[in-house]
Order: structure tokens, then C-alpha cells, then sequence
């Protein structure tokens, strides 16, 4: 026997957070959002800010508890949510090299950034916080850093597509991350032992 509720929520972000607040205990929620054409074409490298934007940020999406900035909340409330995220984008853009306008490094330094609390985006747990915190007023935004030098985060093999991208999610075709796990470590780039365990994996 199931039980379904549907909320329906005024757009102004204020009511989207106390809607997200109240459904917390649900066992599964679908969000339909409302959005003009253009405004949620994630390929484009505004677009995808848009959406982390709105997806991450203004839906509440705990960043300090997740990461334990400061150590904030207990350690089996850590959970690598948005790099998780970030690693899903990472096997889209392996798939499907041509149909993102952004590239690796932008996904590695967002996930970076996340962790390392340079950028006031990432602060805290949700926009009221950084609000009562005053930190557009007081830090820099990630997505300033990132737009002025928008070259580097671009995918020189981008082109424009309106087809909807199907990813495999065949374990052949998902690929380990070495970009961002072996960011520290690039003598595993050329590891024997390391490049045998990659294979073994795929």
C-alpha cells in the first residue's frame, strides 16, 4: 500500500526551502521545475552553472555537512554527494565528447573548490545561512573565478547538439576518474601496476 502527497510549491526560492525542509522524511521525491526554453541547457558551460546553481545551491543542498567543513556534523553525515554528481557529468562527457561545451577541468575544479572553502558558493548549508552570513558581500563567487578565464574550461571538441544523450551505463563503458582521484599522484599516470588495475576494472 502506497501513499503519494503532491505539494505544490509557489517558485519564489523562499517556499521552495520550506517545501524541501517538510519533504525531507519522504522516502522518494520527484521536483518538476518550470523553466523557460534555454535556461536549463546544461551542455553550455553557463548553463551548467545555472543548474548547479539551482539543482545545488538554492534547493539546499548541505555543502558543509557533506564535506565537513569545520568539521561540521557527524562523520556518518559526510557524504560525497556532489562529487558524486560531478563523476556521473565526467562519464557523460566520455560518452558523448562532442555534445559538452565545458571540459574536465571544470568539473575537477568545482569539486575542489567545494571542499577547499576559497569561494564563499560553496559555504554552508543553504542560502539563508550564506545570507545571515553576508557572504556575496564578503567572499568571492566561484563563478567569477571560473568566468574570467572561461578559455580553460572549454571542450575544444564542443559541438552544439539538440539531441537528448542517452549514456551507457554498461560497466565497459564507465571509466575511472584519473583526472581527479590521481590529481596528487601523477607518477600512477605511468604505473604498470596502476594501468593493469584500470583495465581489470573496466
Amino acid at each position: 500500500k502506497y501513499y503519494f502527497t503532491i505539494i505544490d510549491a509557489p517558485g519564489h526560492r523562499d517556499f521552495i526551502k520550506n517545501m524541501i525542509t517538510g519533504t525531507s522524511q519522504a522516502d522518494c521525491a520527484i521536483l518538476v521545475i518550470a523553466s523557460p526554453t534555454g535556461e536549463f541547457e546544461a551542455g553550455a558551460t553557463v548553463g551548467f552553472e545555472v543548474l548547479i546553481e539551482k539543482e545545488f545551491l538554492s534547493y539546499g543542498h548541505q555543502f558543509a555537512l557533506r564535506t565537513g567543513h569545520d568539521g561540521a556534523g557527524r562523520l556518518g553525515e559526510r557524504s560525497p554527494v556532489f562529487l558524486q554528481f560531478m563523476d556521473c557529468v565526467y562519464q557523460l562527457s566520455q560518452q558523448f565528447p562532442n555534445a559538452l561545451q565545458f571540459n574536465e577541468t571544470l568539473l575537477r575544479v568545482l569539486v575542489e573548490e567545494s571542499f577547499a572553502c576559497r569561494f564563499g558558493t560553496f559555504l554552508f548549508d543553504c542560502d539563508r545561512e550564506r545570507e545571515k552570513a553576508r557572504v556575496k558581500e564578503t567572499t568571492q563567487s566561484v563563478w567569477s573565478f571560473i568566468n574570467s578565464d572561461i578559455k580553460r574550461y572549454t571542450n575544444v571538441l564542443y559541438k552544439p547538439t539538440t539531441e537528448v544523450l542517452v549514456p551507457s551505463h554498461n560497466l565497459k563503458k564507465i571509466k575511472f576518474w584519473e583526472g581527479y582521484h590521481f590529481k596528487h599522484m601523477p607518477e600512477f599516470f605511468d604505473n604498470k601496476w596502476t594501468k593493469n588495475f584500470l583495465k581489470r576494472l573496466a
